[in-house]
């Protein structure tokens, strides 16, 4: 089988904590990862190195994923992430202890229900942010397992804040501040800095310009003190 005519399509989505941190790596793919596509992104694109530094969250289908893959893998750093109803099956429970043993995180995409049958392997939901109106059975399930549990799709007007989910993935982490999409003056002074640093502009000119906007200059040390950048002291 030609592994690079058959790879399927495949996303990168930074996960964010509630702090703004880049905490881990979702691959999203058009269709689940099999053994062999797994295999291939673990071995010729790195990721292998890539899940000592961050925990990456991988869309696969259990049944088809050898256990051996995690071989020398951290523990529990390569999650591989599934639809809830595999995770309620019978059929998918063999598959998925030998998983768990193995040393891969278990992720259910999905609400169960409050008396589903979950695998006892699984630790941890994905599920689409329910803002403000969660409901208790939501709550009791993310108490009863220790995650970290991934909430997709937040933004700033659904995400409260004080959730349950460790995770948060989707346009709430690293939004642009309502001083930058109201203010024209602040626009026209990001616009500036841009051109400064474009043209490589003396460092005195970029910090004249920095100066007249507190707010810009929170943002970039906030920028430049952040997991991305890892300066050796803070800034």
């Amino acid at each position: 089988m030609n592994t690079e005519a058959t790879f399927p399509l495949i996303t990168l989505q930074p996960a964010f904590n509630a702090g703004n941190a880049w905490v881990a790596l979702l691959l999203d793919a058009d269709q689940p990862l099999d053994n062999a596509a797994l295999a291939h992104v673990l071995k010729n694109y790195a990721l292998a190195d890539l899940l000592a530094e961050i925990p990456c969250v991988v869309q696969a289908d259990p049944r088809q994923v050898d256990p051996a893959l995690a071989t020398d893998l951290p523990r529990d750093r390569l999650i591989l992430r599934f639809p809830i109803a595999q995770g309620i099956d019978p059929d998918y429970r063999e598959s998925l202890t030998a998983l768990h043993k193995a040393g891969f995180g278990l992720m259910a995409t999905g609400m169960p229900e409050s008396d589903a049958p979950l695998a006892p392997e699984i630790n941890a939901l994905a599920i689409a942010c329910p803002g403000s109106s969660a409901p208790q059975s939501l709550i009791n399930w993310l108490n009863r397992l220790h995650g970290p549990h991934l909430a997709l799709g937040t933004t700033d007007s659904v995400c409260p804040g004080f959730c349950k989910f460790h995770w948060l993935a989707g346009h709430y982490a690293g939004m642009a501040s309502p001083t930058v999409k109201g203010d024209p003056t602040a626009r026209s002074l990001l616009l500036k800095l841009l051109s400064l640093v474009t043209r490589d502009a003396e460092s005195a000119e970029i910090e004249a310009l920095i100066k007249r906007d507190a707010n810009l200059a929170y943002k970039l040390l906030k920028l430049v003190n952040s997991v991305a950048f890892m300066p050796g002291r803070h800034i």
